[in-house]
């Protein structure tokens, strides 16, 4: 049976349990976005984790239909490879999000100071060492490359208030989450509308920050508006009947 399973290598003469830590959750978080990006049918395939005796070495493997878990490991491998070749190609399957938790898995390496100076990731006979070239990559994809004002329409998904108050909303039409903040005089008035919205559809307006590809990034917030749900607009039928 063929091994579908990704392995990690994190080494170096030091290695702060925090930027182990840090990485390993980037790599799950990748693994799942990138599954999820692949269709509906990969839903059932979940990954497992298990570490390698005497090493720093976590390895991830999907469980579920084998052909599938093939194709998913396949496409994690081979968007990874894109980043750290430079392809001018975006990687297939990996989304905004997933090319962030990239950059986070590479985020670690500090050869300066002597600490993680390796990260590798194993699938089979292929070993594929990550460097800054991964970083770089996905920044052309996700770095924001113009502004306009604009309106987006969608679903609240996320809310941090630890580190700021920020949140997020899942974009109708390019299907991607946009992350948001709020003008500084609105924030307090906002911060009531968006808790009390959460997971509701709304209309948010100001100024989006637009990737190479056009497709909304980041947002400044300078008018909110709650939405009706979809279930609660009237369909055709209902219409129809309202005039008979």
């Amino acid at each position: 049976m063929a091994d579908n399973s990704l392995t990690i290598n994190i080494d170096g003469p030091r290695i702060p349990a925090d930027k182990f830590v840090e990485a390993i959750k980037a790599l799950y978080d990748l693994l799942g976005e990138v599954t999820s990006e692949m269709g509906d049918k990969y839903s059932d395939l979940h990954w497992l984790a298990s570490v390698r005796s005497g090493s720093n070495m976590v390895i991830f493997s999907p469980e579920g239909n084998p052909d599938l878990a093939r194709l998913a490991s396949g496409a994690i491998v081979a968007g990874f490879n894109s980043l750290q070749s430079g392809s001018k190609k975006r990687p297939e399957y990996f989304s905004f999000r997933a090319m962030g938790k990239a950059k986070d898995i590479v985020g670690i390496l500090d050869v300066e100071q002597k600490t993680i100076n390796k990260v590798e990731l194993i699938h089979s006979k292929t070993h594929l060492l990550l460097t800054d070239n991964v970083r770089e990559s996905a920044d052309r994809w996700i770095a924001p490359k113009h502004a306009d004002m604009g309106t987006i329409e969608g679903k609240l998904e996320l809310i941090e208030s630890h580190t700021g108050f920020k949140y997020a909303i899942y974009d109708e039409i390019s299907k991607a989450r946009v992350k948001c903040h709020s003008i500084d005089e609105k924030e307090v008035e906002y911060k009531k509308i968006i808790h009390q919205a959460f997971e509701r559809r709304v209309s948010l307006h100001g100024l989006i920050n637009y990737s190479v590809e056009g497709r909304p990034i980041s947002m400044i917030v300078r008018d909110i508006r709650v939405l009706r749900d979809s279930k609660d607009i009237p369909s055709y039928k209902d219409v129809q009947k309202a005039f008979e």
